[in-house]
């Protein structure tokens, strides 16, 4: 068990830049308050893209995630997801690596509901019981200009 956790923490870490890294990236494109970042991972030295909007870098999507950070605003206790105008789903309990980590990681068919929503909402719970609401609209159009110019810049 613990390789599994050590092996999903790696993975997250890989996943999640922190917000002052993703300032220091540069914008190869912008669409309405979203931005395309893209620069080197200081680990690996691989190349990195990540979209994220202008004035909330906790907030993040690569090729393959969605996340969105709450170190610094209070943690994750527990969260409610809305998409779209769906009713909001159940409160979910974070998993140990997200309550250590304080940022929630969709992927797979999360991250494919995700990515067709026109916009979604997070309500977190905080470790300091406070309400915290994250909100990020979609436009298709930004999706696929951004990923378009993430492919040129590459």
């Amino acid at each position: 068990m613990l390789t599994n956790l050590f092996g999903f923490a790696l993975l997250l870490a890989m996943t999640v830049t922190a917000p002052a890294a993703v300032e220091m990236m540069k914008v190869v494109a912008k669409e309405g308050t979203w931005e395309l970042r893209h620069g080197k991972d200081a680990f690996t030295d691989k190349s990195s893209c990540i979209m994220t909007v202008a004035t909330k870098p906790y907030v993040q999507i690569t090729s393959d995630s969605f996340t969105v950070g709450y170190r610094g605003r209070g943690g994750v206790k527990g969260y409610t997801v809305r998409v779209d105008d769906e009713p909001a789903g159940q409160m979910q309990l974070p998993n140990i690596i997200e309550k250590e980590t304080h940022v929630l990681l969709f992927q797979g068919e999360a991250f494919s509901t995700i990515m067709k929503a026109k916009r979604i909402r997070i309500q977190v719970l905080t470790v300091t019981t406070n309400l915290v609401t994250d909100r990020a609209d979609f436009w298709r159009y930004v999706l696929i200009s951004c990923f378009k110019a993430r492919a040129a810049a590459a």
